[in-house]
């Protein structure tokens, strides 16, 4: 929303009717719990053309898709659990001790179908951004020049993106948790104690692909450069910070949890 309100231009209204009509298509498809992901996927790139023609930046278009996958109801585990028994037992003949590769498949196609669509197209895109997409973005973005030519520690924009980064994005996510928390919209996890979630925040700071994003969006020239050094160490400081909140974490104890 920060993108398409403040880094778009030139705004076409025929575009931008086309591109809600598209919406309403993703909504409708929502509301129907239609569970496939390939009527999101085809529609989502019709979205995005428009979105790209309207002057709204696309990125947009991509949130708006991901916000329209609808999440499955609740499993009835009761049905779940006597649908397994009911596979394993037309499998298991006499005293045979292991599960046929036909059964095996059929378990795990009724384990992916609990799932969420997004949790399959995540799956499904994961290797294309970790191993494509990100190299090609740092690649593309992070050149910067470490002269010290236009960067300045003191200067406003500096300033501004570490502490935003260092301080604001800890602080907001610890805030937003305990104020859920203290008003019971939910409750922090036996396995999760506040000092390692201090920790996860801190490290939240690590800026990069949005942030590198946005910078490209807002300056250019050395303020640019400036903005991209701020990022890069902004990101150090705050894994730096991480790091040391979860070693005092674990030297008190606070640590909870196998996974920790």
């Amino acid at each position: 929303m920060v993108i398409a309100l403040f880094y778009s231009h030139g705004i076409a209204s025929g575009p931008l009717l086309y591109a809600a009509i598209t919406f309403a298509i993703l909504a409708m498809l929502n509301r129907s719990r239609v569970y496939a992901i390939t009527p999101y996927l085809l529609v989502g790139l019709v979205l995005w053309y428009f979105v790209l023609q309207s002057g709204v930046h696309a990125t947009l278009a991509g949130v708006i898709v991901a916000l329209m996958i609808p999440a499955r109801p609740p499993t009835n585990a009761r049905g779940f659990a006597l649908h397994v028994r009911q596979v394993m037992d037309a499998d298991i003949v006499h005293d045979r001790q292991e599960l046929g590769v036909s059964v095996m498949q059929r378990l795990k196609h009724a384990v992916d179908r609990l799932r969420e669509p997004g949790f399959h197209l995540q799956h499904a895109l994961e290797n294309w951004s970790s191993f494509l997409i990100l190299p090609l973005f740092a690649f593309a973005n992070t050149g910067v020049s470490l002269s010290g030519d236009g960067f300045s520690l003191s200067h406003p924009t500096s300033l501004g993106i570490i502490a935003g980064l260092v301080i604001g994005k800890p602080l907001g996510i610890t805030l937003a948790v305990w104020l859920a928390v203290q008003t019971k919209k939910t409750q922090l996890s036996e396995d999760i104690s506040w000092m390692q979630l201090l920790g996860a925040t801190a490290i939240c700071g690590v800026g990069f692909t949005m942030s590198l994003f946005i910078a490209s969006e807002a300056f250019d020239g050395d303020q640019l450069a400036s903005a991209k050094v701020s990022t890069l160490a902004a990101s150090g400081l705050a894994a730096l910070i991480g790091t040391i909140i979860f070693i005092v974490a674990s030297r008190e104890g606070h640590v909870k949890g196998t996974g920790a």
